[in-house]
């Protein structure tokens, strides 16, 4: 199966020669930190990004929503196509990813994963059914331990593997790096620099995501403060240590705080309070915050109503930022699934799977109602892929499977070049003939030929001339 040849296959988990000192495995780069030092001092590791409201409710948004949508696999059919139930991707992709995880918790943690970090992935585990493999189980990866490699290239030299060979570098937690091949890797990703794997956000946006925390950090010790700005207590005389470390301590004690906000405080031996630092309304603190809460929705592509930001939400603009949404956020990563499966030979001709936007872009009952029945009135569904849609009982009433034409309705082949059908000819032919026009003429004038004449009109019997007339 596959690409690779069946020995290639066994080179899975190949032994890892060298490690390039110019790129450093997982494990490297944690012992010798591998921080991400934002201008504002914050240090934006995936938890502190994840911990920003708007950065969670992006990635949530887009893992819940592509895994909760619909990814039936089809088989290609003459004529159209027939959904494939019975496929071993079905089941992976719709009901249950491997023994401990269900497929939705799978997709939105991929999907998760490659809104954040760039690239989703995914251990493929193969199954044998007769003479072929077949998928059985997707195991999700720590994106942070992946690393995409090639061999033979930068100093990257892995035993057994052909020079050019793609391949991903996993690191266990103990350390310990295993080498898996494309064929056993579903990699998931988004926008990037080579169509590989995708740029990582929280790289990219580390300047937006540590402002938005430093504005957060900065509200949590102001309130914690008094919700006041920084304080210096002055004393006309010098103190020694032990006395600065009493009085502060002592401050602090009685009025550090929201609880000792607005405690009294008496000052002893000529010392006075003098306020320091920018107060929040002359930072624009408020204003730093909702910015930073609509730039970190563009790195998402994400509408503001998604965000719960309904600042500048009405009815008619929430429900096109819905269908934006959809347009242009989901119908993205829902391709990048498809395609992607069919990559990995998760799913391999004539089978195909395709996400079912249609869910997420329904309205409520009347609208759908009425698309539905405009839909019927044209001709182009049947009652019962309606009930699909609907996720409704099929019914085995004769009809249901059938597309119904209005009777006031034609085709455009049914009318002539002066726009009249066949069954008009022949009302005008015999208004004509009753008029007492030639019939030879008329059928002519009218494009309808010469119909010849039996002189009987089945089941009516002539009357008998000898009997006379009744």
């Amino acid at each position: 199966m596959g690409r690779f040849a069946n020995a290639a296959r066994e080179l899975r988990y190949a032994r890892l020669v060298v490690t390039d000192p110019r790129n450093p495995a997982y494990w490297v780069q944690s012992l010798f930190g591998g921080r991400a030092i934002a201008s504002s001092g914050v240090n934006v590791t995936a938890e502190r990004a994840m911990a920003i409201a708007t950065v969670y409710a992006s990635c949530r948004n887009l893992g819940e929503d592509v895994g909760g949508l619909p990814l039936p696999v089809f088989e290609a059919a003459p004529g159209g196509r027939i959904r494939a139930y019975d496929h071993p991707a079905w089941r992976i992709l719709n009901r249950v990813a491997n023994p401990e995880m269900s497929a939705m918790a799978l997709r939105e943690t991929l999907t998760g994963h490659a809104a954040l970090r760039g690239t989703g992935y995914a251990n493929i585990e193969w199954a044998v059914a007769g003479a072929r493999a077949v998928p059985a189980a997707l195991w999700p990866l720590n994106p942070s331990r992946v690393r995409r490699v090639r061999n033979g290239r930068d100093g990257v030299e892995i035993a057994g593997l052909p020079d050019g060979q793609s391949a991903y570098w996993y690191t266990l937690p103990s350390g310990e790096v295993k080498v898996l091949l494309p064929d056993d890797v579903l990699a998931v990703h988004g926008f990037g620099p080579n169509g590989l794997e995708g740029y990582s956000i929280l790289a990219l946006a580390k300047e937006s995501f540590g402002l938005a925390a430093a504005a957060e950090e900065f509200g949590g010790t102001f309130f914690g403060n008094g919700a006041v700005p920084g304080i210096v207590l002055k004393s006309p005389k010098a103190l020694s240590d032990n006395a600065q470390k009493n009085l502060r301590a002592s401050w602090n004690g009685e009025h550090q705080g929201l609880d000792n906000a607005q405690r009294i405080a008496i000052l002893e031996e000529g010392i006075s309070v003098e306020k320091i630092g920018i107060p929040p309304e002359d930072a624009q603190f408020l204003q730093t915050r909702q910015f930073q809460r609509e730039e970190i929705a563009s790195w998402f592509r994400m509408p503001p109503s998604k965000l719960q930001d309904l600042s500048h939400g009405t009815y008619s603009n929430v429900e096109q930022d819905d269908l934006s949404y959809v347009k242009w956020t989901l119908r993205a990563w829902g391709l990048r699934w498809d395609q992607q499966l069919a990559l990995s030979r998760i799913v391999e001709p004539p089978f195909y799977a395709e996400h079912n936007l249609q869910g997420a872009l329904a309205g409520d009952a009347a609208s759908r109602g009425a698309f539905y029945q405009s839909l019927r009135a044209a001709s182009g569904i049947t009652s019962n892929q309606i009930a699909d849609l609907e996720n409704m009982p099929r019914s085995d009433t004769p009809g249901a499977d059938d597309v119904w034409y209005p009777v006031n309705m034609l085709p455009s082949a049914a009318f002539d070049e002066n726009g009249m059908t066949l069954a008009q000819r022949a009302h005008a032919a015999y208004e004509l003939m009753r008029g007492g026009y030639e019939a030879k003429s008329v059928n002519k004038l009218l494009g309808l030929g010469n119909l010849a004449h039996t002189g009987t009109v089945p089941g009516k019997t002539t009357p008998d001339p000898a009997a006379g007339t009744p």
